[in-house]
């Protein structure tokens, strides 16, 4: 069964992650939405950087998957803090908001995180970024 989508799809990791191999945040999914004829991209977003400081990296992103693939839009899926970054991706960068098809956000904190906010307190930038 095909099930490639009219758009791209790009996948926004959540905190303290990366996108490169040997660990892939993701797992298995990037490849089995592949297998099934999606185009899968990785949006390289810095796992420990504002949304707002994510969402000018993540844009330039889009700009070259869509200029890589010829599409119009792009589909984002963000997972937890990727999921912030996406919604800052889609609110706060107007030239965005036409090449955006859709925003699925999978276990996002829209209402915070304690334990986010307990580690912006007491550890030091240095350590997270580490």
């Amino acid at each position: 069964m095909d099930c490639a989508t009219k758009y791209p799809v790009l996948l926004l990791h959540g905190f303290g992650f990366r996108d490169e191999i040997p660990f892939r945040y993701w797992g298995r999914i990037p490849d089995a939405l592949r297998d099934e004829g999606i185009k899968v991209y990785d949006g390289l977003g810095d796992a420990t950087a504002s949304p707002y400081d994510n969402a000018a990296m993540i844009s330039n992103r889009i700009d070259q998957i869509l200029r890589d693939t010829g599409a119009e839009k792009i589909n984002i899926i963000g997972h937890s803090k990727g999921g912030l970054d996406a919604r800052c991706i889609a609110s706060q960068y107007d030239k965005n908001a036409e090449r955006i098809a859709s925003v699925t956000l999978m276990a996002t904190p829209n209402n915070g995180s304690k334990t986010l906010d307990f580690i912006a307190n007491h550890v030091p930038e240095n350590v997270i970024k580490a």
